[in-house]
């Protein structure tokens, strides 16, 4: 029986405004991470992973003026619009926020989104898994294959997020205890009752 899951979709298609929406009355239960998107007047530069802390900090869009610089930036534009990668950001951090989570009990643990330069990153895998795999539900976004040979096109040195990404994203996506539902525009609303359910049945399990 499935004990996780994941959306899918196209981007901007509104995943991680679904998973926002629906768990935001229930943050005290919730662990885990999530992706910001950082702007630079009106720019688009990079992607910053927070923890789910509470609802002020839940924003998937910031200003960069909002942050100090650089700080948990896993994904970032340069002045000639190459982008460049800081694995060690899962390493140090988002290994930390899962296992954080883990440890403190919480009902759901959140991983939006996966599937991308991440999954290079050897100790942040076997995090991933280790929860995957242990007693607490996990809600995420998982990154279509597309979606990330795009991203890697714009990187300054695509090769090197390469490795590994196919095999991890492949046992994640055939995990035994994940389920996966693909968003789209059309099935929107029906896909938000299956996820609202699915936490109503993750916290009443977690009592």
């Amino acid at each position: 029986m499935e004990k996780n899951l994941f959306l899918q979709g196209d981007i901007a298609v509104g995943k991680s405004t679904l998973l926002r929406e629906t768990l935001l009355p229930h943050l005290q239960n919730i662990g885990g991470f999530f992706v910001q998107r950082v702007y630079k007047e009106k720019k688009h530069v990079a992607f910053r992973l927070s923890p789910l802390i509470d609802a002020e900090s839940y924003r998937l869009n910031i200003g960069a003026g909002q942050l100090p610089e650089k700080e948990n930036l896993f994904l970032y534009s340069d002045e000639d619009n190459r982008w460049h990668a800081c694995l060690t950001i899962f390493e140090q951090k988002g290994a930390e926020y899962l296992r954080k989570s883990r440890e403190e009990a919480k009902k759901i643990i959140l991983m939006d989104e996966i599937g991308g330069v991440e999954l290079q990153c050897p100790l942040f895998m076997q995090t991933v898994l280790q929860i995957l795999d242990g007693p607490q539900p996990v809600l995420g976004v998982l990154k279509a294959p597309r979606n990330f040979k795009k991203m890697g096109s714009r990187l300054a040195k695509p090769e090197s997020i390469k490795k590994d990404v196919d095999r991890n994203l492949a046992a994640i996506r055939k995990h035994p205890l994940n389920q996966l539902l693909t968003v789209n525009r059309k099935n929107y609303d029906s896909v938000k009752l299956k996820v609202e359910k699915f936490v109503e049945n993750a916290l009443l399990q977690g009592k």
